[in-house]
């Protein structure tokens, strides 16, 4: 068994190699740890991809349930119901979306689908075959790849669409579902651990195999099918028959070059189901064509051209530092900004859980380490847990949830000591008398003393009795069988079912007020903390703070001793091998448990502790009461602590920051590797021993003289005979805190006190006094900084002298008997040197390295601090920096770039071409007309919520300034902001595209100069009013079984302002409104002198010149204007051939040779 541990990583083996000889010794059992699993999928791409296919499908159920509406109010004969996918997909969705939703269905078809299986207790993973229904269904999703290469293709193919496309889209589906059924893909996995370790053995980073649940070339096989089968039939379709492009009649002018093919074109034209599948909807004064409500751009200046596209290249540039993360936060990294940010809201975190938080806040300032290397580590403390769990934010309404989610079964083990079994106190549950006294005195306002109140809201009462039904029924059931009020207060438990809100006012109805839970360490709290970043665009992200692994571990505890568990008092009484089996728990009952057996009894029986009691243990039964029956309180620091903690290091680091000389002589300050200080009177009576520290363990070390200095002393952790002194690794802002609180509450005597500090300490080194004399001169010379904390001082040094706050030693000797316990203050008015190490335990207390227990039984009560405890840390996790929606709009802004570079290109080659024959005003709406035609209005949006990101997030940097990190909050650069504004211009020409149909040719009038209205009035915006991150930390938290873990978010970093970008967007639509509400006031009947054609789209209908290119009633288009309106033109002999990118058609029309200089220009008017 022990080899299957070893080869199972749950025990190691270690060679101990000395002079004499060699022993492999194999350690205990390692207790597994289990690590975060992650809750959400939002980071991964497929979310997004998930988003596209899901807006195919509503584009297309909005579409099909119109068509139905249609066929219901007009019941036309003739309709092509075969062909809905292929012409509605193809004129009301873009082509992205279409190949967007092939490439998902080929990619689930690539795919292996997993389950995770359980035979016999075994859980394994199981290949679940997809139907063959499901494999239909997904091959047919993938046919509209073959779809967009059929349109893509149709004006080669011409009038063989029809034929070629059908054949190659029913093979393509035929063959991609034999595939898949014939030939599924099966998932593989493969073994290779490679590591590598960072500073050695601080960290140890493994990527250790590989698991394929699909491949990359079946994903690839099913492109290929699906568009080498559409290449191949068009090619098929062009060897036997020449195809003949369609003439170009009036009717059939509106259809794109797919529709002409697949529908009646000349039926469709009358029949509005038809017409509405490919684009076109009746309305009262004609036909409106929502292919032609295109595009709207126009930007600025002479040279316009050069201008615009230097503007684009620009603003790429300058997006892709903001577009690295979803956050869109320039310069944000794991290494640096998160292991910063998590690691200063830790610290903040143990002083407030509520209080706005700012990024330029002193508080967040850090000295102690440096954030500029490759490999970052967040840095929390280990007893986060527990002071998340008892603070006082935890309301009614928390408890009652967190107690409506609790496993049935783990409900015993929640850690606290009941008082009363029903909240009417009818039925006693203290297993002392002295006990109950208590619970009488000061529990009766904790929910936590009452069963009732966890009984009452159990969530599944079949869990309960198969885990614990017998066990309450020997406790409770049989007594309370015999009463009435008995019997009705068990019916009342599972025949009650209030909400929460219900419960939540009978507890007050009570007088409860709170649910607070005891300290023990049977059982590790489990903590998953995260603070929130909210981007511009209203998405939340969260970036993880700390997290601890819940655990139980019975067997490595120290707590039953004081008391048990409420799971052991249950267990006990239903099992025959105990003193207490077949009792009862109720105090009032004659069979009570406890009435004549001792709790200490049922501690030896179970081997908790050992009998007779050695000396020790019983001066600590003596001080405290009978074991079993002490309650374990856990303290929380003071305000005033927490507050004087708060002060002190917020002071000194705006002192640091400010002031270079101040931070030159602070790092220069001497500090003591360790400090081990004993008390004056066990240095001054060598004859007293000091036999241990831990307070549940006794004498449990050999015997030793203060003059070595203390053991150390409990914590959560901590065994019995662990053999280690209480040491303190004191750090330049420890040393500063306890100075401070010893001059503003001792004052602080330079001749004797620093000498007499020095003489505590065990550890001796040269000029001891003169170091601390530095320390003391240091806050001397800056006192200003610090003066206002003095009244806190003294009510914390108050606090602490109230609450009685202690550490504790077991001893011998000198005038004590065989085993003594020694309760030493933790400040001390008659050992002035001892209250500075006090000083510095209560720093470490602020911190959270160290807890205070009020142990509190019959005999009196013992509050004692724990010893110091080293922090937690962990590397950021990079995958919290997600970049996959970023990346896609990365890419869709370089695209955009790339296109237009393209066009413009193409313009200025066709421009030398024609020998400068071209409407130069055309030119200054190319930005417009190009990206309208060429790119469509998705991608213009794209590009626009790229720039109302940058427009709308704040620039945080983390910066070193000498030793100190913090966050630098610059404005946004002047040309960012003229960049980024003029992007948003974008949103404004789709804007103006859209409202064209309303508009008409007022658009020409108001278009440009309400996206210039909108340039200036953003640039002015973000000028005067630059954004700030904004922020508030406000810790919540989910219990997980109460006590076993808490998930908690701690806060939000409003990083992005979600507010301020829809009032961007509101800007935008005023001054669109705005603009056009002014021309049609200043112009109220406009005379419309534009040309009546089919080839044009809206805006390059509305935006271009036609002042100098009319020839009577006849209009004329030049090729390079015509290559910025999605014509791509070629005159040969007396014909114009013409590509319409918009329609996807090949058009031939004849030469105006009649109208002079128009002969090289396209005719429009009659097409």
């Amino acid at each position: 068994m022990s080899v299957y541990d070893w080869v199972t990583h749950t025990k190691e083996v270690v060679a101990f190699e000395g002079d004499v000889t060699t022993w492999h010794i194999m350690s205990s059992v390692y207790a597994s740890k289990p690590t975060p699993v992650p809750t959400s999928m939002s980071s991964s791409l497929a979310i997004y991809i998930w988003y596209g296919a899901a807006v195919t499908s509503a584009g297309l159920l909005a579409v099909a349930l119109v068509v139905v509406a249609l066929w219901l109010a007009y019941r036309p004969y003739d309709c092509d119901w075969f062909v809905f996918n292929r012409i509605a997909g193809s004129t009301w969705l873009s082509r992205s979306l279409l190949v967007l939703r092939g490439v998902t269905a080929a990619l689930c078809l690539a795919s292996v689908p997993l389950a995770a299986t359980t035979r016999l207790g075994v859980v394994a993973f199981q290949e679940v075959p997809r139907s063959i229904w499901v494999s239909a269904l997904l091959a047919g999703e993938t046919t509209w790849l073959a779809y967009a290469t059929q349109e893509l293709l149709h004006p080669m193919t011409q009038s063989m669409t029809r034929l070629s496309a059908g054949v190659s889209t029913a093979m393509a589906w035929l063959l991609v579902l034999l595939l898949d059924v014939l030939a599924p893909v099966h998932a593989t996995a493969s073994m290779d651990q490679m590591c590598y370790t960072v500073n050695m053995v601080n960290f140890v980073f493994c990527d250790s195999g590989k698991l394929f649940l699909g491949h990359w070339t079946r994903t690839f096989i099913v492109l290929g099918i699906n568009v080498g089968g559409a290449v191949i039939a068009a090619m098929a379709a062009t060897l036997f028959t020449a195809p003949s492009p369609p003439s170009l009649s009036a009717s059939s002018a509106l259809w794109t070059g797919l529709s002409t093919c697949f529908l009646n074109s000349e039926a469709g034209t009358t029949n509005p189901v038809t017409a509405f599948m490919g684009g076109l909807l009746y309305i009262r004064c004609g036909v409106f064509d929502v292919t032609r409500t295109h595009h709207t751009l126009l930007l600025l200046g002479l040279g316009y051209t050069a201008f615009t596209l230097f503007g684009n290249i620009a603003f790429l540039s300058i997006i892709q530092e903001s577009l690295a993360n979803d956050f869109f936060w320039g310069g944000f990294n794991s290494s640096s900004t998160h292991a910063y940010l998590a690691t200063r809201a830790n610290e903040l975190l143990l002083t407030t859980t509520e209080a706005p938080l700012h990024l330029d806040d002193p508080r967040l300032l850090d000295h102690s380490r440096f954030y500029n290397g490759s490999e970052g580590t967040i840095i929390w403390s280990s007893t986060v847990a527990r002071r998340a769990l008892f603070q006082s934010t935890t309301t009614l309404e928390i408890a009652v949830a967190n107690l409506r989610r609790m496993d049935p079964c783990l409900l015993p083990w929640m850690f606290t000591q009941y008082c009363w079994l029903d909240l009417n106190q009818t039925w006693e549950m203290a297993s002392t008398q002295g006990r109950q006294r208590r619970c009488v005195s000061d529990r009766m306002t904790n929910g936590a003393v009452y069963l009732e109140l966890p009984l009452r809201n159990v969530n599944d009462w079949a869990a309960w009795d198969r885990c614990w039904g017998d066990s309450f029924d020997v406790g409770f059931g049989k007594e309370l069988s015999t009463a009435l009020g008995g019997r009705q207060w068990l019916a009342s438990l599972t025949d009650t079912a209030l909400s929460a809100d219900q419960e939540v006012r009978a507890w007050r109805q009570h007088q409860i007020s709170h649910f607070t839970l005891q300290w023990q360490n049977y059982k590790t709290i489990g903590f998953d903390d995260a603070l929130t970043i909210e981007t511009a665009l209203g998405l939340s992200y969260p970036l993880a703070l700390s997290y601890i692994p819940a655990s139980m571990h019975t067997k490595h505890q120290t707590s039953y001793m004081m008391y048990w568990t409420f799971a052991s008092d249950l267990w006990a009484v239903s099992s025959n091998t105990t003193s207490i089996s077949g009792r009862s728990l109720l105090r009032g009952s004659a069979n009570f448990a406890f009435r004549n057996v001792s709790n200490w009894g049922l501690l030896v029986e179970n081997r908790t502790l050992t009998s007779p009691f050695p000396s020790d243990i019983a001066s600590l039964e003596s001080s405290l009461g009978p074991f079993n029956a002490i309650d374990m309180v856990y303290l929380m620091p003071p305000p005033s602590l927490l507050e004087f903690y708060a002060g002190v290091s917020s002071a000194l680091a705006s002192l640091l920051l400010r002031d270079p000389n101040a931070q030159t002589a602070f790092l220069s300050l001497p500090v003591k590797y360790n400090l081990v200080a004993s008390p004056r009177f066990l240095l001054d009576d060598l004859s007293i021993l000091l036999g241990g520290g831990n307070l549940f363990c006794g004498i449990d070390n050999g015997l030793l003289s203060g003059a070595t200095g203390l053991y150390s002393l409990f914590t959560a952790t901590s065994p019995c005979r662990f053999i280690a002194n209480e040491v303190m690794f004191p750090s330049r802002l420890q040393l500063l805190f306890a100075f401070l609180g010893f001059e503003m509450t001792l004052a602080l005597n330079t001749t004797s006190d620093l000498n007499h500090i020095c003489a505590l300490d065990t550890t001796i080194v040269a000029n001891c006094a003169g170091d601390y004399a530095t320390f003391y001169n240091f806050s001397l010379e800056r006192a200003l900084d610090f003066v206002s904390l003095a009244h806190t001082a003294k009510l914390l040094y108050a606090d602490v002298i109230d609450h009685n706050i202690s550490l504790v030693q077991y001893a011998v000797g000198g005038q004590l008997g065989p085993g003594s316990l020694l309760l030493i203050p933790l400040l001390d008015n008659d050992d002035r040197g001892w209250s500075f190490y006090g000083w510095c335990s209560l720093y470490e207390w602020a911190i959270g390295m160290r807890e205070v227990v009020s142990f509190q039984g019959d005999a009196g009560t013992i509050t004692t601090i724990s010893g110091g405890t080293a922090s937690n840390a962990m590397a950021p996790d990079a995958a919290q920096r997600r970049a996959s929606y970023a990346a896609l709009l990365q890419q869709g802004v370089a695209y955009v770039t790339i296109v237009m570079i393209f066009i413009m290109s193409l313009v200025f080659l066709n421009a030398l071409r024609s020998r400068g024959r071209l409407e130069s005003r055309n030119l200054f709406c190319i930005n417009r007309v190009v990206g309208l035609v060429w790119l469509g209005r998705p991608l213009l949006l794209l590009r626009s919520i790229t720039a109302l990101c940058l427009l709308n997030t704040s620039v945080a940097d983390v910066v070193q300034v000498g030793a100190v990190t913090h966050f630098a909050l610059p404005k946004l650069p002047w040309y960012k902001t003229v960049l980024g504004a003029s992007e948003v211009t974008w949103l404004v020409y789709v804007l103006n595209d859209l409202l064209s149909c309303a508009t008409h040719h007022y658009t020409s009038l108001y278009a440009f100069k309400s996206s210039n209205l909108a340039w200036l009035v953003l640039i002015c915006v973000t000028s005067i009013h630059p954004l700030a991150p904004t922020g508030k930390l406000q810790r919540a938290c989910d219990a997980r079984d109460m006590d076993a873990a808490l998930v908690c978010t701690s806060g939000y970093i409003a990083i992005g302002s979600y507010a301020r970008l829809q009032a961007t967007v509101g800007i935008a639509f005023g001054c669109v409104l705005m603009a056009y509400a002014v021309e049609r006031w200043r112009v109220p009947r406009l005379a419309s002198a534009l040309p009546k054609t089919l080839l044009l789209n809206a805006q390059s209908l509305y935006m271009l010149s036609w002042t100098h290119w009319r020839h009577g009633d006849e209009f004329f288009l030049d090729s390079s204007s015509g290559i910025m309106a999605g014509l791509l033109s070629l005159q040969h002999k007396d014909t114009w051939y013409i590509f319409d990118t918009k329609t996807w058609r090949l058009l031939m029309l004849p030469t105006a040779h009649d109208c002079g200089r128009f002969k090289h220009a396209i005719p429009l008017s009659k097409h």
